[in-house]
């Protein structure tokens, strides 16, 4: 019996060292799985940083370009708007120029037709005037053809 329990105690003790073996085993293998875990997530989180890195690089990169060709494209419309308000000011000018123009012929043909206009009077005053002068003329040598108070010179007075 002794024997037996001997026996019985030997296998519990070997048994009992068996399962701490087996313990102890089982926590350096967790242990090292967790260890293993542990690498393969600061791996990851390390690659996740470095693609974050790399994207951000790549947006700095865009935004910068984006700007570049904003303010390029800006640069743009400013030098087509100054151009457009250059052409808008000089065909400004031109109309204020030829309204001006019209504005000087027309005061020059008012001026042309205003001196033919008193040319024309003062021919049809020299004509009016030699007529009265012929006029004048042919009463004065009428006059002196006829007697003085006679007939004839009230007849030649009533033609008149």
């Amino acid at each position: 019996m002794d024997w037996r329990w001997k026996q019985s105690d030997e296998m519990k003790e070997f048994v009992d060292a068996k399962e701490h073996e087996q313990k102890i085993e089982d926590l350096e293998e967790s242990k090292d799985f967790q260890e293993f875990k542990r690498e393969v997530k600061l791996v990851a989180k390390e690659e996740e940083k470095r693609l974050i890195s790399e994207e951000y690089l790549e947006d700095v990169d865009a935004a910068a370009w984006r700007m570049e060709l904003a303010q390029a494209l800006h640069e743009r419309e400013k030098d087509f708007v100054a151009e457009k308000f250059d052409s808008l000011q000089e065909v400004k000018e031109i109309e204020v120029n030829q309204r001006l123009q019209e504005k000087v012929e027309k005061e020059e043909d008012r001026t042309i037709e205003q001196n033919l206009e008193m040319q024309n009077i003062a021919k049809q005053l020299q004509k009016e005037k030699e007529e009265l002068l012929a006029s004048l003329q042919y009463c004065r040598s009428r006059q002196g053809a006829l007697p003085l108070g006679g007939k004839g010179s009230s007849a030649a007075s009533a033609r008149y």
